[in-house]
Protein backbone atom coordinates (compact mmCIF):
# COMPACT_ATOMS: atom_id res chain seq x y z
CA UNK A 1 0.00 0.00 0.00
CA UNK A 2 1.52 3.37 -1.24
CA UNK A 3 1.73 5.60 1.74
CA UNK A 4 2.45 8.83 -0.08
CA UNK A 5 4.44 10.10 -3.62
CA UNK A 6 7.53 10.59 -1.91
CA UNK A 7 8.04 13.68 -3.95
CA UNK A 8 8.84 15.56 -0.74
CA UNK A 9 10.31 14.54 2.99
CA UNK A 10 9.45 16.55 6.52
CA UNK A 11 12.92 17.66 7.33
CA UNK A 12 14.29 17.64 10.34
CA UNK A 13 16.51 20.77 10.69
CA UNK A 14 19.92 20.54 13.04
CA UNK A 15 21.82 23.34 11.61
CA UNK A 16 21.21 27.26 10.25
CA UNK A 17 18.14 28.51 9.41
CA UNK A 18 17.01 27.45 5.81
CA UNK A 19 15.10 29.62 3.16
CA UNK A 20 12.11 29.13 0.98
CA UNK A 21 14.49 27.61 -2.04
CA UNK A 22 17.68 26.70 -0.45
CA UNK A 23 20.00 23.47 -1.21
CA UNK A 24 19.38 20.89 1.39
CA UNK A 25 21.73 18.06 1.64
CA UNK A 26 20.75 14.89 3.45
CA UNK A 27 23.47 12.14 3.39
CA UNK A 28 23.90 11.71 -0.03
CA UNK A 29 20.48 13.42 -1.60
CA UNK A 30 20.01 17.12 -2.45
CA UNK A 31 16.98 18.91 -2.12
CA UNK A 32 14.85 22.06 -2.26
CA UNK A 33 13.70 23.50 1.16
CA UNK A 34 10.10 24.38 -0.16
CA UNK A 35 9.22 26.39 2.87
CA UNK A 36 11.60 28.12 5.23
CA UNK A 37 13.02 26.34 8.04
CA UNK A 38 13.87 26.90 11.37
CA UNK A 39 17.19 26.87 13.02
CA UNK A 40 18.44 23.63 14.94
CA UNK A 41 15.02 22.21 15.67
CA UNK A 42 12.75 23.87 12.66
CA UNK A 43 11.11 21.28 10.61
CA UNK A 44 9.79 21.18 7.14
CA UNK A 45 8.78 20.20 3.61
CA UNK A 46 11.98 19.21 1.31
CA UNK A 47 11.45 18.57 -2.43
CA UNK A 48 14.10 15.58 -3.22
CA UNK A 49 12.10 15.07 -6.76
CA UNK A 50 11.54 18.04 -9.42
CA UNK A 51 12.85 20.65 -11.30
CA UNK A 52 14.37 23.93 -9.55
CA UNK A 53 16.48 26.74 -10.63
CA UNK A 54 19.55 26.73 -8.46
CA UNK A 55 22.85 28.75 -7.75
CA UNK A 56 25.40 27.51 -10.31
CA UNK A 57 29.58 28.56 -10.31
CA UNK A 58 30.00 31.39 -12.22
CA UNK A 59 32.55 30.25 -14.55
CA UNK A 60 30.94 26.61 -14.97
CA UNK A 61 30.02 25.72 -18.85
CA UNK A 62 26.96 22.99 -18.29
CA UNK A 63 25.08 21.57 -21.14
CA UNK A 64 21.66 20.26 -21.20
CA UNK A 65 21.54 16.55 -19.54
CA UNK A 66 24.84 16.34 -18.04
CA UNK A 67 25.30 15.36 -14.49
CA UNK A 68 26.27 17.76 -12.11
CA UNK A 69 27.48 18.20 -8.20
CA UNK A 70 26.83 20.11 -5.79
CA UNK A 71 29.79 21.86 -3.89
CA UNK A 72 29.01 22.29 -0.77
CA UNK A 73 32.16 25.19 0.24
CA UNK A 74 30.48 27.26 -2.49
CA UNK A 75 26.72 26.92 -2.45
CA UNK A 76 26.60 26.24 -6.02
CA UNK A 77 26.06 23.76 -9.04
CA UNK A 78 29.75 23.04 -10.36
CA UNK A 79 30.46 20.88 -13.90
CA UNK A 80 31.64 17.54 -13.68
CA UNK A 81 35.27 19.06 -15.54
CA UNK A 82 35.71 20.69 -11.70
CA UNK A 83 37.30 18.79 -9.17
CA UNK A 84 35.41 17.40 -6.36
CA UNK A 85 36.24 18.11 -2.89
CA UNK A 86 35.57 16.74 0.33
CA UNK A 87 31.67 16.35 0.98
CA UNK A 88 30.57 17.77 -2.28
CA UNK A 89 27.45 15.53 -3.67
CA UNK A 90 27.86 14.11 -7.41
CA UNK A 91 25.65 13.20 -9.61
CA UNK A 92 22.91 14.19 -7.44
CA UNK A 93 20.99 16.35 -10.19
CA UNK A 94 21.01 16.37 -13.70
CA UNK A 95 21.34 19.75 -15.66
CA UNK A 96 17.68 20.87 -18.21
CA UNK A 97 19.19 23.62 -19.82
CA UNK A 98 22.62 24.81 -21.08
CA UNK A 99 24.45 27.64 -18.97
CA UNK A 100 27.44 28.95 -19.80
CA UNK A 101 30.12 30.94 -17.58
CA UNK A 102 28.67 34.14 -16.11
CA UNK A 103 25.30 32.66 -15.84
CA UNK A 104 24.86 32.87 -12.19
CA UNK A 105 22.18 29.78 -11.84
CA UNK A 106 20.46 26.96 -13.65
CA UNK A 107 17.47 24.97 -14.06
CA UNK A 108 18.53 21.41 -12.79
CA UNK A 109 16.39 18.12 -12.10
CA UNK A 110 16.86 16.26 -8.72
CA UNK A 111 17.56 12.63 -8.96
CA UNK A 112 17.41 10.94 -5.62
CA UNK A 113 19.26 8.00 -4.88
CA UNK A 114 22.03 9.00 -7.35
CA UNK A 115 23.95 10.95 -5.57
CA UNK A 116 27.29 10.37 -3.78
CA UNK A 117 29.07 12.00 -1.08
CA UNK A 118 32.82 12.74 -2.80
CA UNK A 119 35.33 11.33 0.09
Amino acid sequence: MQIREGKSVLYQNGGSAIANGDVVIMGNTVGVALESIGATTGTGMVAVEGVYSIPKVTGAVIGIGQTVFWDVSAGNVDDNAATAAAGDIKNGMIAMESAGSGILAIEVKLTPGSGVVHS
